[in-house]
């Protein structure tokens, strides 16, 4: 069994100066370069960043709230530096980021602990088995949050679904009591 680790949210940067905001690829890997050769899945989120204050006007206490949002997962087979940030991507990410002006890009890494490890072949390839299965159930449980969730590489949706859980492709179904304890039973609460 391979247990893996998750990183992020990375924010990516993005061209302020521009109407049309574009992200900047070579920043972001300066940054953050110990993720370029790894593999993995990836999820591009849209991060909204709010600032609460609470307190009389001599003390106030400041919060910051950060909500993700996720959009699009993928997962790579070589690594995340040429992969992850193919054109296809990019032109898909600077899509939704010109929909969506008032959010910023992030992402999150999903690594492997072991693959470092790894130099058999054999091994290697069942770990990319696992990663598509890891792929598969992210994906199952982003589409809980944001029904328009997208993978690219395969724009398939099952044919199945629970109703106010997952695969909702219509609106959203009103919570119930039933629909609360199922989640919780299962380990699918998203705080």
């Amino acid at each position: 069994m391979t247990e893996f680790q998750i990183y992020g949210p990375l924010s990516i940067p993005y061209d302020k100066n521009v109407k049309e905001r574009t992200l900047l690829i070579d920043k972001f890997w300066f940054k953050h370069k110990n993720f370029f050769y790894n593999i993995g899945c990836y999820i591009y989120a849209l991060t909204m960043t709010k600032t609460c204050s609470s307190g009389s006007k001599y003390s106030k206490k400041i919060e910051i709230k950060q909500n993700h949002i996720p959009y699009y997962i993928g997962s790579t087979t070589k690594c995340f530096g040429y992969e992850c940030f193919s054109n296809i991507n990019l032109k898909y990410f600077n899509d939704l980021l010109r929909q969506y002006s008032r959010y910023n890009p992030s992402i999150f890494f999903i690594l492997p602990n072991e693959y470092e490890n790894k130099s058999i072949s054999t091994e290697i390839d069942e770990i990319r088995i696992e990663i598509d299965e890891l792929k598969n159930f992210l994906f199952q449980s982003g589409r809980i949050v944001n029904y328009t969730f997208y993978d690219l590489n395969s724009n398939k949706l099952p044919d199945w679904s629970l109703k106010g859980l997952i695969n909702n492709t219509k609106r959203k179904v009103k919570n119930n009591i039933e629909i609360k304890t199922f989640k919780k039973m299962m380990g699918l609460n998203v705080t």
